[in-house]
């Protein structure tokens, strides 16, 4: 393994917020960073039960490729900076009794290592002390302190006096304008007050230990994931299943399902989530009730929740959404890091189960139903070589979702290839504008975006054509060829940004232009020889029982 070299040389801890800001340089050995988007900075507290990752934001240090030499590799973007928020990041609080150790995770061109950071700054360093109140008379107190040069957390809960407790309450709430400001949060905290007020009993409700509840704001029925989860707890019998289902967040939900859903996150052993669900993250979930997120993708491609921390569109760092999930799932060990920085959550309570959906690009009966299916509905498609242009949206989210479809020129591929291939169109569901088809390409192109499930279109597929979708993935499993249009790599990166550097993660060519793409197209120049590595980093299984090893770990009915 190559050589890491990382260290602090920046530190301040602000008391009033919690926050233990942190800024230094970290760089492998040998692979030069000297573009922003080369490398990606984590920053990590652990103790031997949890382990959290924090995003970093590189910092340009030209200082630090001086001091390697002439000549040799450039480490610009080697600094790091960025915090823990030491009231707030375990379950929604402070840290729990005990060291915690910080370290950094970095992957620069694609090699990923983990390494302590030793401090440059006093090797005794002790900082003040900062005191999160737990209750009455009882205080959490936590310090940092150099070790050896090592920099280390310790959290001690310790009893207060009355007038320490009293002097604490005073300090957290310094002026009259802090403490409407800290009603004010507690009013919005507290949301619908009469749902509020069922859960408070329902909660108290025995747990029913067979109960599973699905709940998604993104679908009506049982697909994805939630569709292989369902039919394998039917199967296995003495499961209790329910649902509560709307097409998106914006529809509107019944009063029934709402105190359904009081009632079913308090009394159900496991609740199924497939995507982001504000609904959840309003209430506490009790002991005993564990919450799962199957989440929709696969892999680990751009960044996503809690690693946007400091960009445009990306939640506060206080924000409660993902943070109440007990378990989620992942398709390799490589990847729980990232999904555990996204969610805010600890690392142990990633497990790599695979991903249910993908169980059926190993069942041979269901790929040839589908494709005779697909075949039947679409007939065109039979004799005709097929390209999958799937992109992703552009925009923050849901309500500001496009795509510049004047870069992808249906014309000119049409007079290249014509006669050989036939474009299927697949949209991102966030996309509300559709896919204008000229007159001379009706026969050339077919706009199935209204297709629920891309992974079946992947199956007639030849080549995929897509640029930062997770379908990437997906793909992979079947050996197809990709090509990755992305005519805007570097607005990209600025704006959302990759866990992997993308030049170097990507298992196919990549273009700018639909020159480029015809050209490769013509070539036949897939760069098919990434594949294997790919699939080896973000899968650990192939062997279609996925859905089976997530009902054995997390859905075990309990006597």
């Amino acid at each position: 393994m190559k050589r890491v070299l990382g260290y602090i040389d920046e530190l301040e801890w602000v008391d009033e917020t919690g926050r233990l800001y942190l800024g230094g340089y970290a760089f492998v050995e040998g692979e030069s960073i000297n573009l922003d988007h080369r490398v990606k900075k984590s920053l990590i507290i652990k103790n031997k039960d949890k382990k959290y990752y924090i995003p970093a934001q590189n910092v340009f240090r030209s200082d630090i490729t001086e001091q390697c030499g002439e000549g040799k590799h450039n480490y610009d973007y080697s600094g790091f900076y960025g915090f823990i928020d030491l009231e707030f990041i375990d379950n929604m609080g402070p840290l729990s009794q005990g060291t915690w150790e910080i370290s950094i995770y970095i992957n620069a061109n694609g090699e990923e290592i983990e390494h302590p950071l030793n401090y440059l700054g006093d090797p005794k360093v002790k900082k003040q002390k900062f005191l999160a109140l737990n209750s009455y008379k009882r205080a959490k107190s936590l310090r940092i302190k150099g070790s050896k040069g090592r920099l280390v957390v310790e959290s001690i809960n310790k009893k207060v006096s009355l007038k320490e407790y009293f002097k604490l309450v005073k300090s957290q709430s310094k002026t009259v304008k802090k403490f409407k400001k800290y009603i004010k949060k507690q009013k919005r905290k507290l949301g619908n007050k009469s749902l509020q007020f069922v859960y408070f009993f329902t909660k108290r409700m025995k747990i029913r230990n067979n109960r599973v509840v699905f709940l998604s704001d993104s679908r009506v029925d049982f697909s994805g994931n939630f569709e292989f989860i369902h039919k394998e707890l039917l199967s296995r019998g003495g499961y209790e299943i329910n649902h509560i289902l709307k097409p998106s967040i914006t529809a509107p939900r019944s009063l029934k399902d709402m105190y359904s859903l009081v009632y079913y996150i308090s009394t159900s052993r496991y609740i199924l989530l497939d995507d982001y669900y504000p609904q959840i993250y309003k209430f506490k979930i009790r002991e005993g009730v564990d919450v799962i997120q199957l989440w929709h993708a696969t892999g680990a491609f751009k960044t996503f929740g809690f690693s946007r921390l400091g960009k445009k569109g990306g939640p506060k760092a206080r924000s409660k959404n993902h943070r109440n999930y007990t378990k989620a799932i992942v398709s390799s060990e490589s990847i729980r890091s990232h999904y555990a920085e996204a969610f805010g959550i600890s690392e142990n309570s990633v497990v790599s189960t695979g991903v249910p959906r993908t169980d059926i690009f190993f069942d041979e009966e269901y790929k040839d139903k589908t494709i005779e299916t697909l075949y039947s509905k679409y007939p065109s498609l039979k004799d005709k070589k097929v390209i999958l242009f799937a992109p992703t949206f552009r925009g923050n989210g849901q309500k500001s979702a496009y795509y510049d479809f004047d870069k992808f020129d249906l014309e000119k591929l049409r007079k290249e290839f014509g006669e050989d291939y036939k474009v299927i169109v697949k949209l991102h569901p966030f996309i509300n504008t559709p896919f204008v088809i000229p007159e001379s390409s009706k026969d050339f192109v077919i706009d199935l975006s209204s297709e629920r499930e891309i992974n079946d279109l992947l199956f007639i597929t030849d080549i995929l054509i897509t640029d930062y979708s997770s379908v990437c993935f997906e793909c992979s499993l079947l050996k197809k060829p990709m090509i990755f249009f992305a005519y805007d790599l570097d607005e990209y990166i600025a704006s959302r940004d990759f866990y992997y550097p993308y030049e170097t993660f990507v298992p196919g060519p990549i273009v700018k232009n639909i020159d480029g793409m015809i050209k490769v197209i013509k070539e036949e120049n897939f760069e098919l020889d990434k594949l294997d590595k790919f699939r080896k980093t973000f899968f650990d299984q192939f062997d279609g029982k996925s859905t089976q090893r997530v009902v054995d770990q997390l859905l075990k009915i309990e006597e």
